[in-house]
């Protein structure tokens, strides 16, 4: 009977310990998890000592690289579906899925090449110090509020952080 009391004690356990381990590997919700899956992200929070017109200058540089950003999105969605289109034919033209793939990836570049000038924008709008926190944050995600890590499509946080 103590052989049984402990199996039964010691089974209770395993299943009460691995249900606490799957709680912790189930993917935050959008109010839990910060930061975006899209490229690289900064917070004007993390940005000590700004001032109202630095504050002023990003947003807008932040809204008018929103729309480019947006822009690239769609024409990215609209190539790529159009590839599905292509790759699922009875009879594929491998010359026009080259030609769609290309298309796509000229479009990733131009959309990197905004995304360097962007952060440059933001970066000549600093001082050395602000500079050194700004750079310190590069690439980082999680700054601030945002929706879950990895959403594709997902592009721009709450507030005062912006995901690219």
């Amino acid at each position: 009977m103590k052989t049984l009391k402990s199996k039964i004690v010691l089974l209770f356990t395993v299943l009460l310990v691995s249900s606490q381990l799957n709680i912790f590997a189930q993917p935050m919700n959008a109010k839990q998890s910060k930061g975006y899956g899209y490229g690289q992200g900064y917070c004007m929070n993390s940005i000590p000592d700004l001032t109202e017109d630095q504050k002023t200058k990003i947003t807008d540089l932040r809204v008018a690289h929103m729309k480019e950003m947006q822009n690239f999105k769609n024409q990215m969605r609209e190539k790529r579906a159009h590839l599905i289109t292509l790759q699922t034919a009875d009879n594929v033209d491998m010359k026009a899925v080259n030609s769609t793939i290309d298309e796509i990836t000229t479009l990733k570049n131009k959309q990197m090449k905004s995304n360097a000038v962007h952060r440059q924008k933001v970066r000549n709008l600093l001082t050395d110090n602000q500079k050194v926190y700004f750079d310190a944050h590069a690439g980082k995600k999680g700054m601030g509020k945002g929706m879950g890590q990895g959403r594709k499509g997902a592009g721009y946080g709450k507030g005062n952080c912006y995901y690219k």
